[in-house]
């Protein structure tokens, strides 16, 4: 055995096939042997390298051309093919072949299901933009249209489930701002009416001075942009389950106020959300349904997953 070893250079390395290394099964592998560990380097790498360094994480390649393959892998997931080459050539897409393509690969979580079904129906305009570090995606206004921006970079460090959600607040938010700033249809007027008068209840109830807004764990941040309470309230548990909570303990005291307009808020944007003016050509009984389901939805309490 002594007289059978060989040297192996540093840059050297030998590979043994069709070794039997099971007992009783007749499969063979491939075993590679080296001088230093260095040379070797694992698949789920950072992409990062140092000659000097024996992490098997790194390795001399290219970040940008890693980069930009996993994100137009990630990309794909996220819409399909024609969706994405319009957003790429810098066109607007509608909301609803996003929310299609998220509900056909069943991104959604389950419990966000009926939300989503609600905003396919919608026709909300999307286009891929350059948006500040930490903020995938934005609702903004774009001469007198209200606009979903994406950052096409930043959205790929999401989960699609995750990713999914995010497109679900923006629609809410897209669709409050419309109906806050200049709201013309019955839904809308009674949203604004109904929106406005819960913030300002929970917002004496709750004062900044004691409830921190900047903290997204506590639910609080509900309140830190009227525009945004809404899309909080309908895709974030922490922030509803909050509410809840205030409503129950003012009604403890004696004080129903707060209940009541909780209860015309939720059916206000349900309202907002399922109207005959988005959902045409449904008869009623099928309009009545997807209020309905959409009702529960926004009243009921997510699981924790």
């Amino acid at each position: 055995m002594e007289n059978n070893k060989q040297t192996i250079n540093s840059n050297d390395e030998i590979i043994i096939n069709n070794i039997n290394e099971t007992v009783g099964k007749q499969e063979t592998s491939t075993d590679y042997l080296v001088r230093n560990s260095n040379q070797i380097k694992h698949i789920e790498n950072l992409g990062t390298f140092n000659p000097n360094d024996p992490n098997i994480y790194h390795i001399s390649a290219e970040p940008k051309t890693t980069e930009y393959r996993t994100q137009s892998v990630i990309l794909n997931e996220f819409f399909d093919f024609s969706t994405l080459n319009s957003l790429n050539s810098g066109e607007s897409v509608s909301i609803n072949s996003i929310v299609k393509h998220l509900l056909d690969n069943e991104a959604f979580a389950y419990y966000n299901n009926p939300l989503a079904e609600v905003i396919l129906k919608h026709n909300i305009p999307v286009v891929f933009s350059k948006l500040p570090k930490g903020r995938p995606m934005d609702t903004v206004e774009s001469e007198d249209t209200i606009v979903i921006e994406i950052d096409p970079e930043q959205i790929t460090y999401y989960s699609q489930e995750d990713a999914a959600e995010y497109v679900l607040h923006e629609a809410v938010h897209a669709l409050s701002i419309k109906a806050l700033r200049n709201p013309q249809t019955a839904e809308e007027i009674e949203f604004s009416t109904a929106t406005k008068r819960l913030y300002n209840m929970f917002d004496k109830l709750m004062p900044e001075s004691q409830w921190s807004r900047a903290n997204m764990d506590s639910g609080a941040y509900i309140l830190s942009d009227i525009y945004e309470f809404a899309a909080v309230f309908a895709t974030d548990n922490n922030a509803k389950m909050l509410l809840y909570q205030q409503a129950v303990e003012q009604d403890k005291k004696g004080n129903n106020k707060l209940f009541l307009r909780l209860k015309r808020f939720i059916n206000a944007l349900s309202r907002l959300l399922v109207n005959k003016n988005v959902f045409k050509g449904i008869n009623q009984d099928e309009l009545a349904l997807y209020e309905k389901n959409i009702n529960k939805f926004l009243i009921s309490r997510k699981p924790n997953v």
